[in-house]
């Protein structure tokens, strides 16, 4: 893997866990990251909660004033942030 095929800030987040295994990326189309994950080596990833996390985060690039709560699932209400929301959720 060349470092050069990622944008900076993953090969920033690359080197400080070079040593571990499993990092996940997501990246938005700007090139910067939106989530990451990092497991030791000997802890499993989940696919499909990786997936509805990159789900997650192209809806939330494509609809800036909406947030996905936890669970979240393409098609099921989302949020929208508001002081309304402190505390009741």
């Amino acid at each position: 893997m060349k470092k050069e095929y990622f944008a900076p800030e993953v090969e920033k987040i690359l080197f400080l866990t070079e040593s571990l295994m499993g990092p996940s990326f997501i990246l938005n189309p700007e090139g910067k990251i939106v989530s990451y994950e990092v497991s030791a080596g000997n802890v499993g990833r989940n696919a499909d909660e990786l997936l509805r996390k990159l789900q997650a985060c192209q809806f939330v690039y494509e609809h800036g004033d909406e947030v996905c709560p936890a669970k979240w699932q393409p098609g099921a209400e989302t949020l929208k942030p508001s002081l309304d929301l402190v505390g009741q959720l």
